[in-house]
Formats: structure tokens, sequence, C-alpha cells
């Protein structure tokens, strides 16, 4: 393949754009909201209380949104492997899409909902590919 042919894309803007949009919403929400949420409630309680495994933190939205948009590009259908590569990418992401502190406050709970043991940085992806031959000569 020529090299001329392969384009690098950069995602971070767009990610960042996203992020920066889905914190304005959150904002914009909470300021017309005159009732706290349950999550919201449930996480100005202190630390030592027994619900707060019930904890919720802004990257949880961020994590259905992402989740979301990537199921409703109209007549597109996410193939298995393509699942598996986006959840293993939104795992390595993690502790970007929650921030820091927000993560550090509620890893546990976050990696027992994606089902991961720890947070993997890297991202392996093997696509199951069909290639096609086509023979000129006939």
């Amino acid at each position: 393949m020529d090299a001329a042919c392969l384009r690098l894309v950069d995602y971070a803007p767009m990610f960042e754009a996203f992020v920066e949009s889905t914190n304005a919403e959150s904002l914009r929400r909470a300021a017309c909201s005159r009732f706290k949420r349950k999550a919201v409630a449930a996480a100005e309680r202190p630390e030592g209380n027994s619900t707060s495994l019930l904890r919720r933190a802004p990257g949880d939205a961020r994590v259905a949104a992402v989740a979301k948009m990537l199921d409703s590009f109209p007549g597109y259908a996410r193939s298995e492997s393509q699942k598996r590569f986006h959840r293993a990418f939104i795992g390595a992401c993690l502790p970007h899409i929650y921030g820091s502190e927000d993560f550090e406050r509620v890893r546990a709970r976050v990696l027992e909902e994606h089902g991961l043991d720890k947070v993997q940085y890297e991202v392996n992806s093997f696509f199951n590919t069909q290639i096609v031959f086509y023979d000129d000569s006939l």
C-alpha cells in the first residue's frame, strides 16, 4: 500500500469538543432544575454512607452518550469486532472520560460496571476481514 494513501486522523479535538459540549449541557440542565436528582443527592452524602457505591459522576453520562452515539448511525450496524474494539477503547479512556479526581472516587464501581479488573491503556484489535482476490484473466 502506498504511504501517500494513508492519512492520520487526530480524534483528540473532536473528543475534547464532545466533552465540552456534554459538560455545558449538564451545567445548563442543572441551572434549570430546582430539584436534585437522586444521583446528585447521593453524591453529596459523606463517604462513609452505605450509598457511596451508588454515587454517580458526570463521566457516567459521557460514557452513555458515547455508546448512544456509536449506535445512532442510520442504516449502519456495528460488527461484533467493532463493538469489542469500542468497548476496549472506552475502557482504556475511562480515566480521561471521568477526569482524574472523579475516576479515582468511583474507580471500583466503574471498573465493575465495565467488567474490568484494571484500566488497560493499550487496545489491541484483530478484525476479521474478508479478502477477495480477482482474476483479471477470466
